[in-house]
């Protein structure tokens, strides 16, 4: 009963999203081996404990789901603040998406396969290797200026004396 309250608290915790998924996770793994243990002490029927674990399976499925997809909603997003190639999304056909490489279709959402995160990374890392190599030559002129700013002021510091 308190675990349900939790649950619905859990809302109202300042943590990330994901943070909130892995909390809900594990109360749920919780809820349901307490519930699986009292069907087998009350010595239930095998169907009855084999949908009390078809259903643990399924929550668990759900919220693996929404993990998933938040973190590809994240890598995504940092592609376009970089403004790297994405993988297109795949077509609507007449059962739902097309088979793509790149996504996997859930019950509640689309989200990128591990190839298709492999190829965002890929194409995030060449972006950020990029700019750092950029800023990393222009503070090398910037050190090149101040040793001779350093220079040139030691040598008019001996003349003047």
């Amino acid at each position: 009963m308190w675990e349900e309250k939790v649950r619905k608290g859990i809302r109202y915790i300042p943590l990330s999203r994901n943070h909130r998924l892995e909390l809900t996770k594990k109360l749920f793994n919780r809820e349901f081996k307490k519930e699986i243990q009292e069907l087998r002490k009350k010595k239930a029927h095998r169907d009855e404990v084999a949908s009390k674990e078809n259903d643990h399976r399924f929550e668990l499925q759900l919220l693996t789901e929404q993990q998933e997809e938040l973190y590809s909603d994240r890598l995504l997003k940092r592609a376009r603040q970089l403004r790297v190639a994405r993988p297109t999304y795949p077509k609507w056909g007449d059962d739902g998406l097309e088979p793509d490489e790149d996504w996997i279709e859930g019950r509640e959402g689309v989200w990128l396969s591990n190839q298709g995160i492999a190829k965002v990374r890929e194409e995030i890392r060449k972006e950020e290797k990029w700019r750092q190599e950029r800023r990393a030559h222009w503070m090398q002129f910037g050190v090149t200026l101040t040793a001779l700013i350093g220079a040139v002021s030691g040598w008019v510091a001996f003349f003047l004396k």
